[in-house]
């Protein structure tokens, strides 16, 4: 079968091969050019050499009339993350536009001070999701998932620069709770947030040679046919690589701060 295409493509009055970005009167799109300016940064690499924990979810099927929507009547159970990941780096990057060239100590003092804003990074870690359910008659439920690349730790820089944010989240085209078993979902565990868990750490802990990054999950919940709680965290242990600092000549674009 041969398919035949009536579309035909019409250049835009006034422009021309290489106008793109053109100031002219055609109808091209500005496009911003970038100029020799100097980027002040700091840069610290970590090996991670470990990485451990579990969020527990405990829950309950709420009194009747609330359980019967999801037949949780009588329902109790338990859904466990164990959270691994294999080695790897992670690297904490923070820079800005300067007019003067500083040297390393003076970009350090100033990442330091927060006025070096921290470049947003992740790593991609391993789940293992056990889920335990039984009912009050005596029949139960057991299940278990092992997923690689599900959970993702996102590590950006907080308002005012001094203290990085972690956020512990699931990746978006799977439920972190969702198994064979029943049980709440995640929009019931965590609300309009993605987070499983959360935490920081103060931005004067870059640079040591060891550092623990702690991310934990607490918190109750009361909602649909389920209410229950949240506990527990996860550690992932870095080891000093390197440390770069001070000011480098580049393109810069418009806007860059």
């Amino acid at each position: 079968m041969t398919v035949k295409s009536t579309i035909r493509a019409r250049r835009p009055v006034g422009t021309g091969a290489g106008s793109l970005g053109s100031s002219g009167s055609g109808s091209g799109f500005p496009f911003p050019k970038p100029f020799k300016g100097l980027i002040e940064g700091v840069s610290f690499q970590y090996q991670i050499t470990s990485t451990s924990g579990t969020l527990t979810t405990a829950f309950a099927g709420r009194p009747d009339p609330f359980c019967l929507p999801l037949d949780a009547c009588g329902a109790s159970g338990m859904l466990t993350d164990a959270i691994s990941g294999i080695s790897g780096k992670l690297e904490f990057d923070a820079q800005r536009v300067v007019f003067r060239r500083a040297s390393r100590r003076a970009a350090l003092a100033d990442f330091r001070s927060g006025r070096l804003p921290l470049q947003e990074t992740e790593v991609l870690l391993k789940d293992v999701l056990s889920a335990n359910v039984g009912w009050a008659a005596g029949s139960a439920c057991t299940d278990r998932l092992s997923q690689h690349n599900a959970m993702i730790l996102n590590l950006y820089g907080a308002r005012g620069g001094r203290r990085l944010r972690l956020k512990l989240s699931a990746d978006q085209l799977e439920d972190p709770f969702r198994s064979a078993c029943p049980g709440p979902a995640a929009a019931e565990v965590l609300g309009s947030s993605n987070a499983l868990a959360r935490g920081s750490l103060a931005t004067t802990e870059l640079g040591k040679r060891r550092l623990h990054i702690v991310v934990s999950g607490h918190g109750r919940f009361i909602i649909g046919s389920y209410a229950g709680s949240r506990s527990d965290g996860v550690t992932v242990a870095l080891r000093l690589l390197r440390v770069r600092a001070g000011t480098v000549a580049t393109q810069v674009f418009p806007g860059e701060q």
